[in-house]
């Protein structure tokens, strides 16, 4: 079976594999991440990225989670992991010095 191949907002083309979705909150801070292809399942856009990331359990509570994140200004990109290790992962370790509300991440990605 080919490889997905996804073309980030950089213009690079890369496999989707290689690829995290990092949440950010409107401060420009890191608040989570996740594999956009986990296991086989895969979260090529922005819409699935965020229902996998602020599950509620169903799809009105969902709904209702993800609306109130975007009006807090909270945004998803999608990135190369190799990006991610480089440029977020630094940042997740550390506290927001914005004084944003701290969010609880959902799933650290690992320094492959």
């Amino acid at each position: 079976m080919p490889e997905l191949m996804v073309t980030l907002d950089t213009g690079e083309t890369v496999r989707l594999s290689a690829c995290d979705w990092v949440f950010t909150a409107a401060c420009g801070c890191p608040i989570g991440c996740m594999l956009a292809d986990i296991g086989g399942e895969v979260y090529y856009d922005e819409d699935q990225a965020l229902r996998s990331f602020f599950d509620e359990g169903t799809k009105r509570a969902t709904d209702a989670r993800i609306k109130r994140e975007l009006k807090a200004g909270v945004e998803a990109e999608l990135m190369t992991h190799e990006r991610y290790k480089v440029e977020v992962a630094p940042l997740m370790l550390a506290r927001c010095p914005h004084g944003q509300q701290e969010l609880a991440v959902e799933e650290v990605v690992a320094d492959a």
